[in-house]
């Protein structure tokens, strides 16, 4: 019989990181959901933008802009479940600045990595890279670190 682990996960941040981004165009909150299987966790990463603001997708053809990195760092506590995937509304338009064309979002979007615990304990840390632009300029590329600690047992 499988057993079943409750989460509960708090999410740990920098704090001169989250302060820089207090007054920024963008905020950034970190959450779970149950995943399908028992043994699994949804890790829940959500940017809400400033209007006029947008961030870029993970997914963009070579040569445009630096697109949205999540990254995680390895641990024997987890395995990561096929690939973080992106909630939200995705527009899409040609950009003259980088000449190409772009997939970006605006007000909101959620990167979701599906995660297998091995151990009831696990801290699971990474970091988010992101570009935010208006239609007239764009930030210089940012990083921020996370980490989601679960503390449970079943």
């Amino acid at each position: 019989m499988v057993k079943t682990v409750l989460w509960t996960f708090i999410c740990l941040a920098s704090l001169t990181d989250m302060h820089a981004q207090a007054d920024g165009p963008v905020k950034w909150a970190f959450s779970t959901a149950p995943g399908e299987k028992a043994d699994e966790v949804k890790l829940v990463i959500t940017a809400q933008l400033a209007a006029g603001w947008h961030i870029y997708s993970q997914k963009l053809e070579p040569g445009g802009p630096m697109p949205t990195k999540i990254s995680f760092r390895g641990s024997e506590d987890f395995v990561l479940v096929g690939n973080t995937f992106e909630e939200g509304k995705p527009e899409s338009a040609y950009s003259s600045a980088f000449d190409t064309n772009t997939v970006y979002y605006s007000n909101t979007v959620s990167f979701v990595q599906i995660v297998q615990l091995r151990k009831s304990s696990a801290q699971i840390s990474g970091r988010v890279e992101f570009m935010l632009c208006t239609k007239e300029r764009c930030m210089l590329p940012t990083s921020i670190p996370f980490t989601f600690t679960g503390e449970g047992g079943g």
